[in-house]
């Protein structure tokens, strides 16, 4: 039977995790990971849906505002990642604390996560463009959508909800 067969695949394919990836330094004693990241399937272009942790162990509170992260597909297509409606009201992390945020992009035809980076920069205005990059996060090829076959997630985005559905494993 095909089940099986997919099954082995599914957990062949989630022995990879978002975690193994790491964290990236925005400042001292400030980090970030990409915790989640889904694929949405729109007809007029998919939306690439990510999750970042915020992690401050710093004494003060850090304003997102001077940071920003931007996707780069593996077929040339970037963009910046914009807040989902529901955390848009989150603007800063407070001192000694963790703060998860998701963000959406339009990725086009792309139907894989797989290849996709994720990078971190900071405004700097002594640089050239007034931006540094501060790392990135690259999605290996063994990587596969965290949505279960079958399962939906449903989300917000520009105050419209999407649900996302995996119907098979690619």
């Amino acid at each position: 039977t095909g089940h099986s067969v997919s099954k082995s695949v599914a957990a062949a394919a989630s022995s990879f995790t978002l975690d193994k990836l790491g964290s990236v330094s925005l400042k001292q004693n400030v980090s970030v990971k990409l915790t989640e990241m889904d694929i949405f399937t729109q007809p007029d272009g998919n939306i690439l849906v990510y999750t970042l942790r915020y992690r401050n162990s710093s004494g003060s509170r850090v304003d997102l505002i001077d940071y920003f992260s931007q996707v780069s597909t593996p077929n040339g297509t970037t963009g910046k990642g914009k807040k989902v409606t529901s955390d848009a009201a989150k603007r800063t992390v407070p001192a000694n604390s963790s703060l998860s945020v998701t963000y959406y992009a339009n990725i086009g035809k792309l139907t894989k996560v797989n290849g996709i980076k994720v990078s971190m920069f900071g405004w700097d205005f002594g640089s050239a463009n007034y931006q540094r990059k501060l790392g990135q996060f690259t999605i290996p090829a063994k990587y596969s959508s965290v949505v279960p076959i079958g399962k939906s997630k449903k989300i917000t985005m520009n105050h419209l909800p999407v649900t996302a559905k995996v119907d098979t494993l690619q």
